[in-house]
């Protein structure tokens, strides 16, 4: 009886230390995932999905808004549309807008490369106004535009209310975004040189060195290879950021959308960077395959062997794990008999990770062979 309550005790503090103990990891797991509403890791040229959190879900965007504005400029000096050095007046209404500025006095005038610049490092409102305005006539014409872009490109979660990402008037709907739009936005803008030409600026001087433009992006300089992108908070909203990092062949986007904290937010995005950095790479499949595919002998050919095109990607993403487990089998004809005409296929190489196709790529000829005349081939034969 005494050795059955033994046991019984025995089970009892097990059970409640099991209980704890997942309590406990439950609560550190959950901590962890809401220390921030949203978040995304990308790989910049395919949009491959890494790793995410909460992707599809409406966030209020803050200051991440002005991504669009600056695409929409962006767009419009590459269609020849906008002029880098074509001046700017601020009107009234530039000039009252509140919050992170560079005070734009009523009157004066910028060159629009110093506008875009305000935007993109220091995030500045007054002067994505102004700059709205020149673009459309109106800020009310620029959101109908911001609006339009962001449908033409597939950022089905996402609505603008204004040019800068500030908090709607009282009773008024906020801007909102998903990550998976932002992402979108962040690919098109890195398909612009310019984009991180500027937003990679840690500290620049503005109106004649009286301002000093200082990057909101604390990861500018810090993180390596790290060039971008955009930051945005208010106190509804929380801290956001989009940002970009380069290392080597390898561009990736992070997000991180309603962090309680503008450390948390800078923390976890160098986290997530960090972890697609140290997993993923790229594949260079011509480059392994360049010593494997050979010229292919010709039979009644007026040349004897032509040249084998590779035809198919370039390259693949795969984990860095994975570097050491590719099978490639290359099937391909070892005779061919003329006439041939440029680009026929002549076989397939297929690639393969843990026998999980990846890959397929064609092989085909880099130039036509004609055949030879009938008493060419006797005197061959």
């Amino acid at each position: 009886m005494i050795s059955k309550f033994i046991f019984f005790v025995y089970m009892l503090l097990f059970f409640l230390i099991t209980v704890s103990f997942s309590e406990a990891r439950y609560k550190r797991k959950t901590s962890r995932a809401f220390s921030y509403k949203s978040a995304l890791l990308i790989e910049a040229e395919t949009g491959k999905v890494l790793k995410s959190f909460n992707p599809h879900k409406r966030i209020i965007p803050a200051s991440i808004v002005k991504m669009m504005t600056s695409y929409i400029a962006l767009q419009e000096i590459q269609n020849k549309a906008l002029n880098l050095d074509e001046y700017v007046f601020i009107s009234s209404k530039a000039s009252k807008i509140g919050g992170q500025q560079v005070y734009l006095a009523e009157g004066e005038k910028f060159k629009v490369i110093d506008l875009l610049k305000a935007i993109m490092i220091s995030s500045a409102n007054d002067a994505a106004f102004a700059l709205a305005e020149h673009i459309s006539g109106s800020s009310e014409g620029f959101i109908d535009l911001m609006n339009l872009t962001a449908k033409s490109l597939g950022m089905k979660n996402t609505r603008f209310i204004n040019v800068n990402g500030l908090p709607p008037n009282r009773g008024a709907p906020p801007n909102l975004m998903s990550a998976v739009d932002a992402g979108i936005l962040a690919r098109e803008l890195l398909k612009i040189p310019m984009t991180t030409k500027l937003s990679s600026i840690k500290n620049e001087g503005f109106r004649k060195n009286q301002f000093i433009l200082t990057n909101t992006n604390r990861l500018i300089g810090r993180f390596p290879g790290l060039d971008g992108l955009k930051t945005g908070f208010y106190r509804k909203a929380g801290f956001s950021i989009v940002a970009t990092a380069k290392k080597l062949n390898l561009r990736l986007i992070a997000i991180v959308f309603g962090a309680k904290s503008s450390k948390t937010r800078f923390k976890e995005t160098s986290k997530l960077l960090s972890w697609g950095f140290n997993r993923y790479m790229w594949l260079d499949l011509k480059e392994k395959l360049k010593d494997k595919i050979k010229a292919v002998k010709i039979i009644d050919g007026v040349e004897k062997t032509v040249g084998i095109n590779i035809i198919g990607k370039n390259r693949i993403l795969i984990r860095r794990e994975n570097a050491n487990k590719i099978s490639i089998n290359n099937k391909i004809s070892d005779v061919l008999t003329a006439p041939i005409t440029k680009g026929q296929i002549v076989g397939k190489v297929t690639v393969k990770i843990k026998k999980r196709e990846v890959a397929m790529l064609s092989l085909t000829t880099k130039k036509s062979v004609q055949k030879t005349s009938f008493l060419r081939r006797i005197l061959n034969f």
